[in-house]
C-alpha cells in the first residue's frame, strides 16, 4: 500500500476511535452538547485536492452506501474540488463554534485524546469567512466571505476587530484620539467594507481598473485544468456577474464603468443552472468528507438542513433561516421568575462560580441566560441579591479568559466593589480618574466616564471585552451624567454581553427594548418585586414624652395601608396641638428649635435601644444637618469597651497614613469621638478616607446609628436592622418637595439584613406630632417608582469625537438615543404604511376635468389653511364665557371641503374647566327643507364651530337634548324629536340678513393682533370664490377626489419626514452647535476637524471642553505659574456654593477676567448660531469659589490651614482636588497636540504640587 494512503487510513481510523470515545464521555442531555469534534478542536485541516488523492481503495467490507460514495468521488473533477476548496474554511468554523456556551458545560476528558492535528496542513487563503448570527435567536445565520488579500488594518484606519493590535502602553489601555473605535453593535452597516480596511493606494485602484477592463483577455483557468475550460469559463462568468457585490468595487470602477456593469448584469438570463451546480457541489463536498470520515463534523454544524436550502449566492453559506428583523415587535423578553427551576443543577453541572447558598429563582434565570451569552436586565429591590448576577458574569469572563468590565456611577462605589470582587476572584483591577491598579486584569472595575472614553478612543481592552456590567442603571435618570450611560450602550461592540442591574422600575421592558433595538439582540428582563426581608413601615409620633410618644405601623409587611393607625396618629396630633395651644398646626418642613430636636432624637434612640433595633441608618437630607445630629447624639454611648477598643485601633490604623498635621483636623478628631460612641456620619462633605472608615466599621456592626445622606443608599450592600427618616421632604436644588416613591424605596430598602432579621423596620419620625397626610404616605410608600427617562444631550465633545471618527454619523447616534426610542420603534410600521400609501398613490386616476385641473389643487390647500386658521382663532374667541353664546344662538359648523357649512343652534354652553378645552352642545342640521329636515345633537369644540351668527331662535334646549338621546333607542321618541327640530328649522329658515358676529364690535375684543389675524383670515377665505374650479358643475365631487389624493400625498410626506433625520429631536441643536464649531474654527466645511478640534477631543473630564480648549489657544495658561493655572482651572470643576464674597489675588483676578472674556466669546457665537442661552451663560457657569484654596494648596500650605480659608467642607475640597488632577492631565495632552512644550512641563509641575498629603491618600478599599 502507498505510504501516503496508509497514513491517511490510519488517521481516519484514529479519528473514528477518537469520535467514539468522546461520544461515550459526553453527557447525553441535552443533545446540543454532542459536539465532540468541535469541543476538542479536532477538524480536518487538509486541502480537498489532497484529500481526494488519498481516498482509500475499495475493500470487501464496504457497504453499498460507501461504494456509492466512492464511485461518486471518483467522478469528481479537479475543478469542482478547487471551487469547494475556496468556499470551505474549517478553521473559521472552529473559531466560531468553540465559543458556544454549551461547550463550557461539557464534561472534560481525563485522558488526552490522540493528536491528529500535526499531520494536516492548512491551505493558503486570501479571504476569511465571517459567521453572521441571527441577532434574535442567536442561531448561526450565514457565512460571509471577506477578501483580506493585501489589506493592512490598524487602529488609525480601521474599526474592525481584525486590525493590528496597538502596542502595549498608555494608548493600549485608554486608547487615543488618533485611534478608531471598534464597530459599535447594531451600527455595522454604517461601516462600509472599505472603511474596515486600509484604504487602497491610487496605484492599486488604477491596477484594479485595468484588470477589470481587460478581464475578457485573461486566461479562464489554470494550465493544469485546461481540460475543464468550459466549466471554468461558466464559473468565471457567474463570478463576474456578481462583481458589483465584491467588497470595495465602487472604489475600483469609475461611475461610468460601474453603471455599464450593472446594466450588463441586469440583462443576464435567469436560469436554474447555478442552483443545480450549487447542489452538485455541496453533494460532492459532503460525499468527500463522509468518505474520509469527517461527515459527522458537518452533520453537527448543519443538523437542521444538512447543507440543503442554499440560495444561489456564492458570497455566503446559509446555515439557518434568519429572523426578519423588521418584523420583530419587541426586543425585550420578560422572564417569568415565578416558575421554579427544579432541574437547575442538571442544567448547570459545571457552574463558572459556586455559591454556598441556594440561589433564588431570579438569580437562577439570570445564570442560565448568562451561560447562553444573553444580555439581561435585572431589576430587583435593594439587597435582593443582584450582585450574584454580576459575579457570575465575571466568573464566565475569567473562565473564558476574556475581559469583563464592572462600571458604576460613582468612584466610591467602584472602590468598594473592587475590594469585594478582589476578595472573590483575585484577578481584578481598578481604573478610576486618579487610580490604576492591575489594569491588565481580566476583570476591571471602573467608572462610566472611563469606559466611555475607552470606547471612543479605541482602547485595546475593548477587543477582548466579553461582558459589561452596569450597576445602578436607574442612575441613567441623573440629569448631569445620565447621558454617559446612553453613549456607552450605543458604542458597545456587538460581541459584548450586557448585564444591567437596577432597582425596580416600571418601564424596564421599554428600556430593554430600546437596548435590544439599537444592539439588534434580545434583552431578557428579569424583574422581581419580592424582598428577601419584608419591610414594615412605622410612624414614630414623638414629642419627647413617654406618655405621648407612640410607635404606629402604617404599612404592614403585606403592603397594606393601615388607615386606622394613621387616624390614631392624627388624633394624637390634635390632642397635642390643643394641649399646647397650637392653632395653625405645624409645618412638615419647618425645623424644630435645637433643644426640642435633640429631645426628640434622644427619645427615639432610647426607644431603639429598648426594642433592640440597632444598627439603624438615619437618612438626613442635608450635610450640615448630619453634622448637627452627630453633635446632638454624641452624648450617647452605644458601644461596649471591647467595641471601643476595636474602633479606636482601626481608626488610628486608617489615619496612620496621614501626616501629623492632617491627623489633627477638626473633622477627623470629631469623627473619632463619634465613632467611639457608636455614632457615624456619612456625606459628601466628609473626607473620602473617613467615609471609607465609617463604611467599614458599619459593615462590622460597630456603628450603631449612621447619619447619612441618600447617596449612602446607592450600590454597596450595607443593610441595617432598621431605617429612620429625619424628614420626608428634601430640597432638590430647586425647591422643597416630598420624596418620590423611587427615592423612598431605595433608602428604605436598606432595612433588613438577610439571614439575620425576619423583617426590616422603617420609621418616619413625626416630630412634635407632625403627621404627614395619608395620601402622601400612600403615594410615597406604595407608589410606583420613577420611570427611566432619557437624559441624552449633545455636547461639543461628543460631536467632535464623532466627527473625528468619521465612520459614525452623529445622526446615527441621535437615532439610537433612548429619547428617540418611541419614534424609532414605530419605524417598521411606518415603513409598511408608507409602502401601502405609495401603492395607493400609484393606482389613483388623475383628474380629467379641464375646468378643475388648473387650480383645484391650490384651492384645496387654501381651504385647509383657512380652516386651520379659523379653528385657531375661534378657540381663542369662544373659550371665555359670553352672553352671546347662550342656548338658542344660531351658528354654523365647520364645512368639509366637499360640502358647505351646516346651520345649527347652541343647546348647551357649559363653562370651560381649568386646563381643558371648552365644548358646546349644538343641534346641527343636515338639511332645512320642509319635509326633509335632518338634525342631530353634537358635542363640538370651539374650533369646530365655523361662525356665530347675529340671530337666536326660541327652542326648548333641554327637551332637545333629552329627546335626541331617547331617539337613539325609541321610535316614539324619534317622532317627537322630529317635530321639535322641524320647528327649530322653520325658525332658522325664516331668518333674514343672517350675518356672522364681529370679534371687536360684538364680542368687544380689543387685542389688535387678534383683530389683524381675523381680518387676514376673512381676506383669505374670500379668495376661495375666485378659483376657476368653482365654476365646474361637478365641483364638490371633483374636489373630494382631489382632497383624497392630496391627503395621501401629505401622509406620504409626513411618513417620509418621520423616517428621515429631519424628525430627530436634537437635530436643530446639533446644527446650532455645529455652526458654533464652524465659527470658532474647530470644524471645516467638509466636517473634518481642525487642530483645535483635536485639542478639544483630548478634554473629556469637564463639560467645559470648548472653553478649556479656547483658553489653551488664547494662551491664558502658558505664561502663568503652575499653582495659578490649577487655581484658574478650579473654576471649571468646583460645583459647591460659597456664601462669602470671593476675593482673589491680582494674578488670579487677571486670569479669571481673561477666562470670562473667552467664555463671553463662546456665548456670543452660540447666540449668533441661534442657541437660546444667554451670552453670559458659559461665563456664569464658572465657579472660582475654591480658586484661592487650590492656589495656596499648590504653594504648599498644610490642609489644616487650608480649611480655615473657606467654609466649604473638607470632603468637597478633596473631591475638587482629585477632579483637578484629571483636568490637568487633559490640559497636558492638549498642549502636546499643539506642541506647547512649556505648558506641558508646567502642567506636570502642577500635578506634582497638587497630588500630595490627605487630598490624594490611597483608598482603604484598595490598600491592605
Amino acid at each position: 500500500m502507498d505510504a501516503e494512503l496508509e497514513r491517511t487510513l490510519r488517521l481516519a481510523v484514529a479519528h473514528r476511535q477518537f469520535s467514539d470515545s468522546l461520544d461515550a464521555e459526553f453527557s447525553p442531555d441535552p443533545p446540543a452538547l454532542q459536539l465532540p469534534y468541535l469541543g476538542q478542536s479536532r477538524i480536518p485541516d487538509i486541502s480537498l485536492l489532497q484529500l481526494r488523492q488519498h481516498v482509500p481503495a475499495a475493500s470487501s467490507s464496504d457497504t453499498e452506501e460507501v461504494l456509492r460514495i466512492r464511485q461518486h468521488i471518483q467522478q469528481m473533477d479537479a475543478t469542482t474540488l478547487a471551487r469547494l476548496e475556496a468556499r470551505l474554511q474549517p478553521e473559521e468554523i472552529m473559531r466560531e463554534y468553540l465559543t458556544l456556551p454549551q461547550l463550557q458545560q461539557a464534561t472534560v476528558l481525563e485522558d488526552e485524546p490522540p493528536d491528529v492535528h500535526h499531520a494536516w496542513s492548512y491551505p493558503p487563503l486570501d479571504f476569511e469567512m465571517v459567521l453572521e448570527r441571527d441577532p434574535f435567536n442567536r442561531n448561526p445565520a450565514a457565512w460571509r466571505e471577506i477578501d483580506t488579500n493585501g489589506m493592512e488594518m490598524n487602529s488609525r484606519n480601521s474599526a474592525d476587530f481584525r486590525r493590528e493590535p496597538t502596542q502595549p502602553g498608555e494608548n493600549y489601555l485608554f486608547g487615543s484620539v488618533t485611534q478608531m473605535p471598534f464597530v459599535p453593535g447594531g451600527m455595522e452597516s454604517a461601516f462600509s467594507e472599505i472603511d474596515r480596511f486600509a484604504l487602497p493606494s491610487q496605484e492599486m485602484l488604477e491596477e484594479g481598473r485595468e484588470y477589470l477592463k481587460n478581464f475578457d483577455k485573461l486566461p479562464q483557468c489554470p494550465p493544469e485544468f485546461a481540460d475543464n475550460e468550459e466549466f471554468f469559463f461558466n464559473a468565471s462568468e457567474s463570478a463576474f456577474a456578481k462583481l458589483p457585490f465584491i467588497n470595495g468595487l465602487n472604489d475600483l470602477l469609475s461611475e461610468k464603468e460601474l453603471d455599464l456593469l450593472k446594466k450588463w448584469q441586469a440583462v443576464q438570463p435567469v436560469t436554474g443552472a447555478n442552483k443545480v451546480a450549487d447542489e452538485r457541489l455541496w453533494k460532492d463536498m459532503r460525499s468527500l468528507l463522509e468518505l474520509a470520515g469527517y461527515g459527522e463534523i458537518y452533520s453537527e454544524l448543519f443538523a437542521d438542513d444538512e447543507l440543503d436550502g442554499l440560495d444561489g449566492s456564492h458570497s455566503a453559506l446559509r446555515i439557518s433561516s434568519a429572523t426578519d428583523l423588521k418584523n420583530i415587535k419587541s426586543w425585550a423578553v420578560k422572564v417569568d421568575v415565578g416558575i421554579p427551576i427544579p432541574d437547575f443543577a442538571a442544567k448547570m453541572p459545571n457552574m463558572a462560580h459556586k455559591y454556598p447558598f441556594e440561589l433564588d429563582i431570579f438569580q437562577k434565570q439570570a445564570v442560565l441566560h448568562l451561560e447562553n451569552h444573553d444580555s439581561v436586565f435585572v431589576a430587583a429591590h435593594t439587597s435582593a441579591g443582584k450582585t450574584v448576577v454580576a459575579e457570575y458574569a465575571i466568573a464566565l469572563s475569567l473562565r473564558a479568559k476574556t475581559r469583563c468590565v464592572y462600571t458604576s456611577p460613582i468612584k466610591a462605589l467602584s472602590n468598594q466593589k473592587y475590594r469585594d470582587f478582589k476578595s472573590t476572584f483575585h484577578d481584578v483591577g481598578l481604573l478610576t480618574g486618579d487610580v490604576q491598579i492591575e489594569p491588565n486584569s481580566h476583570c476591571l472595575v471602573m467608572t462610566t466616564e472611563i469606559l466611555r472614553s475607552m470606547l471612543y478612543r479605541g482602547s485595546e481592552i475593548v477587543r477582548d471585552l466579553d461582558w459589561v456590567i452596569f450597576d445602578e442603571v436607574h442612575y441613567v435618570n441623573d440629569a448631569e451624567r445620565g447621558v454617559v450611560w446612553e453613549e456607552i450602550l450605543i458604542m458597545l461592540p456587538a460581541q459584548v454581553g450586557i448585564v444591567m442591574l437596577s432597582a425596580t422600575v416600571p418601564n424596564a421592558m421599554e428600556f430593554a427594548d430600546w437596548i435590544g433595538r439599537i444592539k439588534q439582540r434580545k434583552i431578557y428582563v428579569i424583574s422581581t418585586t419580592k424582598r428577601p426581608v419584608p419591610l414594615e413601615h412605622h410612624l414614630f409620633v414623638c414629642v419627647g414624652s413617654k406618655t405621648i410618644d407612640k410607635d404606629l405601623v402604617i404599612v404592614s409587611t403585606r403592603g397594606e395601608m393601615l388607615t386606622k393607625n394613621h387616624s390614631e396618629a392624627v388624633g394624637i396630633q390634635k390632642e397635642y396641638e390643643k394641649k399646647n395651644n397650637i392653632k395653625m398646626g405645624l409645618s412638615l418642613s419647618e425645623r424644630l428649635p435645637p433643644k426640642q430636636d435633640k429631645t426628640v432624637w434622644l427619645a427615639f434612640m432610647d426607644f431603639v435601644q429598648q426594642k433592640e433595633l440597632m444598627p439603624v441608618i438615619a437618612f438626613v437630607f442635608s450635610r450640615n444637618r448630619c453634622d448637627q445630629l452627630g453633635d446632638m447624639l454624641s452624648s450617647l454611648d452605644l458601644t461596649s469597651q471591647s467595641e471601643k477598643h476595636t474602633i479606636v485601633t482601626f481608626f488610628r490604623k486608617a489615619t496612620s497614613r496621614l501626616n501629623e498635621s492632617d491627623r489633627k483636623l477638626p473633622q477627623i478628631l470629631r469623627l473619632e469621638y463619634y465613632l467611639e460612641r457608636g455614632v457615624g456620619v456619612h456625606h459628601s462633605g466628609i473626607l473620602p478616607i473617613m467615609k471609607e472608615a465609617v463604611e467599614m466599621l458599619f459593615q462590622q456592626g460597630l456603628v450603631k446609628i449612621l447619619l447619612a445622606t441618600e447617596t449612602f443608599a446607592m450600590g454597596v450592600n450595607m443593610p441595617a436592622r432598621s431605617v429612620v427618616f429625619d424628614s420626608i421632604r428634601k430640597h432638590d436644588g430647586t425647591e422643597f418637595r416630598d420624596l418620590h416613591p423611587g427615592e423612598y424605596i431605595q433608602m428604605s430598602g436598606r432595612a433588613g439584613r438577610r439571614g439575620l432579621d425576619k423583617t426590616g423596620t422603617v420609621y418616619i419620625l413625626c416630630k412634635m406630632a407632625r403627621i404627614p397626610d395619608s395620601s402622601k404616605l400612600n403615594h410615597m410608600i406604595l407608589g410606583v417608582p420613577m420611570k427611566l427617562h432619557s437624559q441624552f444631550r449633545l455636547t461639543y465633545g461628543m460631536i467632535l469625537q464623532l466627527l473625528r471618527i468619521g465612520t459614525i454619523s452623529i445622526m446615527d447616534v441621535m437615532k439610537r438615543s433612548f429619547s428617540e426610542h418611541s419614534n424609532a420603534s414605530r419605524n417598521p410600521e411606518q415603513e409598511e404604511q408608507l409602502a401601502q400609501l405609495i401603492g395607493q398613490a400609484n393606482q389613483m386616476v388623475e383628474l380629467e376635468c379641464a375646468v378643475c385641473k388648473a387650480d383645484i389643487g391650490n384651492y384645496c390647500r387654501t381651504f385647509d389653511n383657512c380652516r386651520a386658521l379659523r379653528k385657531k382663532l375661534n378657540t381663542v374667541l369662544l373659550s371665555p364665557d359670553n352672553r352671546l353664546l347662550a342656548p338658542g344662538r344660531v351658528v354654523t359648523t365647520n364645512a368639509d371641503i366637499h360640502r358647505p357649512p351646516s346651520a345649527g343652534i347652541i343647546v348647551s354652553a357649559p363653562s370651560r374647566t381649568p386646563q381643558s378645552e371648552r365644548y358646546f352642545r349644538v343641534l346641527e342640521f343636515s338639511g332645512l327643507e320642509v319635509g326633509s329636515v335632518v338634525a342631530d345633537v353634537r358635542r363640538l369644540a370651539c374650533g369646530e364651530i365655523h361662525q356665530v351668527m347675529n340671530a337666536t331662535v326660541k327652542a326648548e334646549t333641554e327637551r332637545i337634548m333629552s329627546e335626541a338621546e331617547a331617539a337613539k333607542t325609541s321610535n316614539k321618541a324619534k317622532k317627537s324629536f322630529q317635530e321639535v327640530i322641524e320647528k327649530v328649522a322653520s325658525q332658522i329658515s325664516g331668518l333674514k340678513k343672517l350675518e356672522p358676529l364681529s370679534p371687536n364690535k360684538d364680542f368687544k375684543l380689543t387685542d389688535m393682533q387678534f383683530i389683524e389675524q381675523w381680518e387676514e383670515m376673512l381676506a383669505l377665505e374670500s379668495t376661495l370664490n375666485y378659483f376657476d374650479c368653482r365654476k365646474c358643475p361637478d365641483f364638490y365631487k371633483h374636489v373630494e377626489q382631489e382632497k383624497h389624493r392630496l391627503d395621501i400625498v401629505d401622509q406620504i410626506a409626513q411618513l417620509r419626514h418621520l423616517l428621515s433625520n429631519d424628525s430627530l429631536r436634537f437635530l436643530p441643536e446639533y446644527q446650532q452647535r455645529l455652526d458654533v464649531l464652524h465659527r470658532l474654527q474647530y470644524v471645516l466645511p467638509d466636517l473634518s476637524i481642525t487642530v483645535r478640534g483635536r485639542v478639544a477631543c483630548e478634554i473629556s473630564t469637564t463639560e467645559h471642553d470648548l472653553l478649556m480648549a479656547e483658553c489653551v489657544f488664547h494662551n491664558i495658561f502658558t505664561d502663568r505659574q503652575p499653582a495659578e493655572i490649577v487655581a484658574l482651572l478650579s473654576g471649571l470643576v468646583f460645583q459647591g456654593k460659597v456664601d462669602a464674597e470671593i476675593v482673589l489675588p491680582p494674578g488670579l483676578s487677571d486670569g479669571v477676567e481673561a477666562m470670562r472674556s473667552v467664555a463671553l466669546e463662546i456665548g456670543q457665537a452660540q447666540r449668533e448660531a441661534g442657541m437660546k442661552e444667554a451670552v453670559s451663560y458659559v461665563a456664569d457657569a464658572m465657579n472660582f469659589g475654591l480658586a484661592e484654596v487650590v492656589w495656596q494648596w499648590c504653594l504648599g500650605m498644610p490642609f489644616v490651614e487650608i480649611t480655615g480659608l473657606t467654609e466649604v467642607q473638607e470632603g468637597i475640597i478633596v473631591r475638587t482636588m482629585t477632579r483637578l488632577d484629571e483636568v490637568c492631565r487633559d490640559v497636558k495632552a492638549a498642549a502636546k497636540v499643539t506642541g506647547n512644550s512649556r505648558l506641558m512641563s508646567k502642567m506636570e509641575e502642577a500635578q506634582k504640587a497638587l497630588k500630595r498629603d490627605i487630598a490624594f491618600v490611597g483608598s482603604l478599599y484598595t490598600t491592605d
